[in-house]
């Protein structure tokens, strides 16, 4: 992923290449992908310097905005189980796309519409399975948000912002172009990000949240980049802050699973209660809600 978003990147920045032809990110007809690699080589080989350079100096932590398809029910569920508004703490934030999900609209068919009917960026995810969504008279109440990444992209620097962009596939603009307009709802308003590694600074922002709200801690696809060592501490961390507050981790992983699982874990005093809520597709375009509504 980060070779090819590197190779990516450097055609969106203006790089002239027979390769630029068989992209759709770069032009509005590509040509047949199977006949690619001798343009792909050639590009390769004649920019392997700044190939080299970006992924020496890029990570990959692609914010894949349709994903908050499935976190905003997720949301909607904890605000109405906990009764509180929401206390925020992303880890793996990358630019904070995700982060201010509660500013989409989201729809999931059937008149089922969500969030801000008006906003600039609108998230279709289709819903499978016998179980109905949670369904919020209003969008839950965010009062606090933060996220934490080990690098922290400035989306109001524009190589920073192509840079996530270049992470998106280039056959599926349908990405690229919810993203983009993500981008641009950041830049309005951008959230807290902080700079650091979350094993350092999560239990301060964990303690800074404000004590009448519920302490969500989230993630989508970070922990997989943690080896098993560090997830099992990633655990304890999270034990051991719940022995000053109740937590709430809300999970959407692929790890060892047939498809991405979105798990809620409740800890408290040290122990954790694990609830199931719903399998999921890896960029957000469906989700099957396991849990039954009351």
């Amino acid at each position: 992923n980060l070779f090819l978003a590197a190779v990516h990147f450097l055609l969106l920045s203006g790089a002239e290449h027979e390769l630029g032809s068989f992209y759709h990110s770069c032009v509005e007809n590509p040509r047949p992908h199977a006949d690619a690699f001798p343009a792909f080589h050639d590009f390769c080989l004649s920019r392997e310097g700044a190939v080299r350079e970006l992924m020496a100096r890029r990570r990959v932590q692609t914010n894949e905005v349709r994903r908050c398809g499935y976190l905003f029910p997720a949301f909607s569920y904890v605000a109405r189980t906990t009764g509180r508004p929401l206390a925020l703490i992303e880890v793996g934030a990358s630019g904070g796309l995700n982060l201010i999900w509660d500013r989409y609209a989201y729809d999931y068919g059937a008149g089922r519409l969500y969030g801000r009917p008006g906003a600039r960026v609108r998230i279709s995810t289709a819903p499978r399975g016998d179980q109905r969504l949670p369904s919020p008279n209003r969008t839950p109440t965010v009062a606090h948000r933060v996220g934490v990444d080990l690098h922290v992209p400035d989306m109001a620097n524009p190589a920073d912002a192509l840079w996530l962009r270049s992470l998106i596939w280039p056959d599926q603009p349908e990405r690229m172009e919810l993203m983009k307009a993500a981008i641009e709802e950041v830049r309005r308003a951008p959230p807290r990000l902080i700079e650091g590694d979350a094993f350092d600074v999560l239990p301060d922002l964990i303690r800074q949240a404000p004590e009448e709200a519920a302490v969500c801690v989230f993630h989508c696809h970070t922990l997989n980049q943690f080896s098993a060592e560090q997830r099992e501490d990633f655990h304890r961390l999270l034990a051991a802050a719940s022995t000053e507050r109740p937590l709430i981790q809300l999970s959407a992983e692929w790890i060892f699973t047939p498809t991405p699982e979105l798990r809620l874990l409740r800890w408290f005093e040290g122990t954790m209660q694990e609830e199931h809520l719903a399998n999921v597709d890896h960029h957000g375009r469906w989700m099957e809600w396991l849990t039954r509504q009351e």
